[in-house]
C-alpha cells in the first residue's frame, strides 16, 4: 500500500469487521468533509474508532482513537435530509494505527501498519474451536433470543463451505456485542487467538444471561407469592367482615 493516502472515517461505537457490510450515517462537520471525497463509486478508506475518553475534538489526535482500525471500502454515499451523510461501508483488512496528525501523513505505510488476516495456524485446533463456535451458537438460536441471533447465524451452521474467518466476522459484527467486546475482537493478532476469544466471549455472554434470567425468574416467584398472599389476606379480610355482618344482624 505505498504511496496510497487513505482519506479516514472515525466511528463511534461502531466496528467494521472484514468482509462484513455496514449502514453508517456521520454527522460530524470533519467526518463529513472527508466524506465529500467520495462518490458512488467504491474507494478505499481508513476506519478509525474514537476512544470514548477522548475529548473527540473536531482536529482529533492519535490519542483520540484506539490503536487498532479497519482498511475498507465506500461502496455508496447518499446525502441525508438533516444534511448529514449516508454511506455503505465494508471492512477489508484489520491495522494498527501509528501516527496521526489531523489529516494523515502522506504515505499510508507511515501512519498505518496492516495485519495479515490469513488462516496459517494449527488446522486441527482451529477446526475444534469452529465446532465449539458452532456448538455455542446452536445453543443461543434454541435457547436464547432466537430473534436477536437465529437470522444472522443460522445460514452459518453446520455449513462446512462457509470459511471460518468469513463465519466469525459476521458472528462479531451482527450476534449482539457490546463494543468494548467488538474491539477487543480485532486486537486480537493471531487467527485462533480470535476465534478462542470468540467462543470465550460468547460463552460468557451465555452465562450472564442464564444468571439473569435466574434472577428474574425468582424476583417473578416472589412477586407472585407475594401478590398470592396479598389476594388470600384481602379474601380473609373480606370473609371476616362479611361473617361479622351476618352476626350483627342476628344480634
Amino acid at each position: 500500500m505505498n504511496n496510497k493516502l487513505l482519506p479516514y472515517i472515525t466511528l463511534n461505537s461502531l466496528t467494521v469487521f472484514p468482509g462484513i457490510t455496514t449502514i453508517l450515517d456521520v454527522d460530524r462537520k470533519q467526518s463529513i468533509e472527508a466524506n465529500l471525497a467520495f462518490d458512488n463509486s467504491p474507494k478505499q478508506a481508513l476506519f478509525l474508532i474514537n476512544d470514548p475518553g477522548s475529548t473527540r475534538e473536531e482536529d482529533p489526535k492519535v490519542s483520540d482513537f484506539y490503536k487498532y482500525c479497519m482498511v475498507g471500502r465506500v461502496n455508496s454515499l447518499n446525502n441525508l435530509a438533516n444534511g448529514g451523510i449516508r454511506l455503505t461501508i465494508e471492512g477489508m483488512q484489520r491495522a494498527r494505527l501509528l501516527g496521526f496528525d489531523g489529516v494523515l501523513a502522506e504515505y499510508a505505510d507511515d501512519y498505518m501498519d496492516l495485519i495479515p488476516d490469513e488462516d496459517t495456524e494449527d488446522p486441527e485446533e482451529i477446526r475444534d474451536l469452529r465446532e465449539d463456535l458452532e456448538t455455542t451458537l446452536s445453543y443461543m438460536v434454541e435457547n436464547l433470543n432466537k430473534n436477536a441471533t437465529s437470522n444472522a447465524i443460522s445460514a452459518f451452521l453446520n455449513n462446512s463451505d462457509v470459511e471460518t474467518g468469513t463465519m466469525m466476522n459476521a458472528v462479531i459484527a451482527r450476534v449482539p456485542f457490546n463494543p468494548e467486546q467488538r474491539y477487543g475482537y480485532i486486537t486480537r493478532t493471531g487467527f485462533t487467538e480470535r476465534l478462542k476469544y470468540l467462543v470465550d466471549t460468547l460463552m460468557n455472554n451465555i452465562s450472564h444471561i442464564k444468571v439473569k434470567a435466574n434472577i428474574r425468574e425468582k424476583v417473578k416467584l416472589k412477586i407472585d407469592k407475594n401478590q398470592r398472599d396479598y389476594v388470600l389476606r384481602e379474601e380473609m379480610k373480606t370473609i371476616q367482615d362479611e361473617l361479622g355482618e351476618g352476626q350483627a344482624a342476628q344480634n
